[in-house]
């Protein structure tokens, strides 16, 4: 209930979204989630998870069984009626997402390697139609999927100190609709830890 929702509204001249907050009253969300990890050896994991999601304005629904929420169609430029099949949910909610994910320890040169995939399906960017709903197949971008990429390596007696270098979005994947992804992103750090190092080695994915 009362879920507060985000919109594009504007477009600033650098081509950036303005963004306003509505209330939606109802709504349910549902699907399904999964992933499957595998140890290859002892140096590499593996694993992949995908997710379905359905979300929906219940009002929406209603409106939909009740004939009340035309579209007009484009080819033909007939008003009809918008079926709950042609419902496409909240905007901005991919149906379908997934990730993979492999990552190597070397023991003997003490680094990490991981390397990650994350999948987004389509979603609604927009009403295009005028009808305030999600349900013609031009409100949707595109699905697109982002690499990313890690390397830890450790240093000094009991690794006491950690060298961090990293590239997310490796291929430099945009899209218009999603503002916080810009392009390439390089990053670089370091860590030192001056406590000991416990009996049992752990290693953070």
């Amino acid at each position: 209930q009362d879920l507060i929702e985000s919109s594009p509204i504007a477009v600033k001249t650098n081509g950036q979204s303005v963004y306003s907050y509505f209330n939606i009253s109802r709504v349910y969300t549902q699907g399904m989630e999964g992933e499957l990890r595998v140890k290859l050896n002892k140096s590499f994991k593996a694993s992949v998870g995908y997710q379905y999601l359905e979300a929906k304005d219940k009002d929406v629904i209603e409106q939909l069984e009740n004939g009340e929420i035309k579209a007009r169609d484009p080819q033909t430029f007939r008003t009809v009626n918008v079926s709950t099949e042609d419902y496409g949910g909240l905007f901005n909610r991919s149906k379908h997402s997934g990730t993979a994910k492999i990552f190597y320890t070397n023991y003997k040169y003490k680094f990490n390697i991981s390397l990650r995939a994350i999948y987004r399906g389509p979603f609604g960017f927009g009403d295009v139609n005028d009808n305030g709903i999600l349900d013609d197949r031009r409100e949707y971008t595109e699905g697109y999927t982002t690499w990313h990429f890690s390397l830890i390596k450790r240093l000094l007696p009991e690794d006491m100190l950690s060298l961090q270098f990293g590239v997310d979005n490796v291929f430099e994947t945009t899209n218009e609709y999603v503002p916080s992804m810009p392009g390439r992103f390089l990053y670089a750090g370091a860590t030192i830890r001056f406590s000991k190092k416990d009996n049992q080695e752990t290693i953070t994915e």
